[in-house]
């Protein structure tokens, strides 16, 4: 941690200041909760949890560096990637929450706040497009809770996952602080194939997409 915290200042990413969670006392934090994580009995569940967990930003960190698509920085972190991503392909969630089936529903809001992002999207994906998410993508069950995060400007994806196949989103409500989100969390690097875009009004798109699973 202390040398991916040298790196991201060496390559002046953030041009302001580093934010909090890229700190090195947070850093330190975050690979501290990661080792007991994975030396407690069911590491799996350690892992989502920590995954889920508001600090030390465990999610932030990961998802930050894997957006950036830096492939050295992307090296320092492997181990933490790595660690959820076998977490997601072990877990097994209890609930139930997933059906058994080959047309799951899942919503995931995306809030283009910066100025320009929401034409840009538009004019990026259309019908028949791939949308792929180098992050690990948070989704939900419940489609007004991701049209929350959507906020007064953004996209709302439609998902349908088939979940007969292997590597199939985890419902991972019960490892979550945040249970009244229905979250379900696809791996990274997931591929969304586009099927149809409707306007639902002026500042809020909907994207029917079909997730890809190998």
């Amino acid at each position: 941690m202390t040398e991916l915290h040298s790196l991201l200042r060496s390559k002046n990413i953030y041009s302001n200041c580093i934010p909090n969670h890229f700190q090195l006392a947070n850093l330190m934090i975050c690979a501290e909760r990661f080792v007991d994580a994975l030396k407690k009995s069911e590491p799996a569940n350690n892992i989502i949890r920590l995954y889920t967990a508001a600090a030390p930003f465990y999610y932030q960190i990961i998802n930050d560096i894997l957006n950036l698509l830096d492939e050295e920085l992307i090296l320092l972190i492997q181990d933490y990637t790595k660690a959820l991503r076998y977490a997601l392909l072990i877990y097994s969630d209890t609930s139930n929450r997933i059906p058994y089936t080959k047309n799951v529903k899942l919503y995931r809001g995306l809030y283009l706040r910066r100025a320009n992002s929401f034409e840009e999207f538009l004019r990026k994906f259309n019908v028949n497009d791939t949308i792929i998410f180098p992050a690990f993508l948070s989704t939900s069950l419940n489609k007004g809770a991701a049209r929350v995060f959507a906020g007064e400007k953004g996209i709302l994806l439609d998902i349908s996952a088939d979940c007969t196949k292997s590597n199939t989103p985890k419902s991972i409500c019960a490892e979550s602080q945040f249970t009244s989100e229905d979250e379900v969390l696809l791996n990274c690097f997931s591929l969304l194939t586009v099927k149809k875009i409707t306007t639902i009004k002026d500042d809020l798109i909907l994207y029917e997409c079909n997730l890809e699973l190998h």
